[in-house]
């Protein structure tokens, strides 16, 4: 039976054993558990942890080094406890939870399952679950170089598909009142990404707000003309057509 653990990566780290708390000091031993998290219940080398701890630049004694701060890393998470969440290998480490226990994987497996109900009634509940799993950027005070450059950007892309699949549901079923504040502020915090320009346009024109839909389009067109030297693409160039057309939208 997996031991009632629970770590959360999607934002600051957060562990909680047996309905409490436990503070993990900022450091290395964060790092450490990082990585092992991210391989719930399989084996990390040594030479990864080292990899990540130092970079090119690992301290003389590097592996005597990492098994002092596993040691504190153990305390730290076990307390009283008789047995370790921390299991020993030949030059190996591995964290002893189910990949459920971890937020980051639950995250990718409500992803998967989102996928398998695609075009279903569940598909909308299953993104919702997985968003709410982030609490900010994944590895925000995990301060590793290689560690976030493995899996921060690949996280943060599958996040941001959730949110534009989430919220195209949405828009297919009449609800584009309801988002144009959430894609407002998603065009700010990701200003090159049109998709989320075409629903914020598709949002504004079918909450019969159309000239704020062409000033968002003229928005993003300096934007990308700013930051990329580009043109909208096609999807947003007849988008606009179609805004500049002045074809009335039925509800309004």
């Amino acid at each position: 039976m997996p031991v009632p653990v629970d770590i959360s990566l999607l934002g600051s780290l957060l562990v909680h054993r047996d309905d409490r708390s436990v503070r993990i000091p900022e450091g290395k031993q964060r790092i450490i558990l990082a990585t092992l998290a991210l391989n719930a219940g399989h084996p990390v080398s040594v030479d990864t942890l080292i990899d990540h701890l130092w970079g090119n630049r690992p301290p003389t004694a590097a592996r005597t080094t990492v098994r002092g701060h596993v040691k504190r890393l153990r305390k730290w998470l076990d307390g009283d406890q008789d047995s370790s969440l921390i299991t020993s290998g030949r030059l190996t480490y591995t964290l002893a939870v189910e990949p459920g226990q971890v937020d980051f994987w639950r995250f990718r497996r409500l992803l998967d399952l989102a996928t398998v109900h695609r075009g279903g009634p569940e598909e909308h509940r299953l993104l919702c679950q997985a968003i709410e799993l982030w609490r900010g950027g994944p590895l925000s005070d995990v301060h590793s170089d290689s560690l976030r450059a493995q899996t921060v950007e690949s996280a943060w892309e599958d996040y941001l598909f959730a949110l534009h699949r989430r919220i195209e549901l949405e828009l297919h079923h009449g609800a584009a009142d309801r988002v144009v504040a959430e894609l407002m502020r998603l065009v700010t915090e990701h200003p090159l990404r049109e998709p989320f320009w075409l629903q914020l346009l598709t949002a504004l024109r079918e909450s019969c707000r159309v000239a704020e839909a062409l000033a968002a389009y003229e928005r993003c067109r300096r934007i990308l003309a700013d930051e990329l030297g580009a043109i909208p693409g096609a999807a947003l160039l007849n988008f606009h057509r179609e805004l500049l057309s002045a074809t009335p939208v039925p509800q309004c």
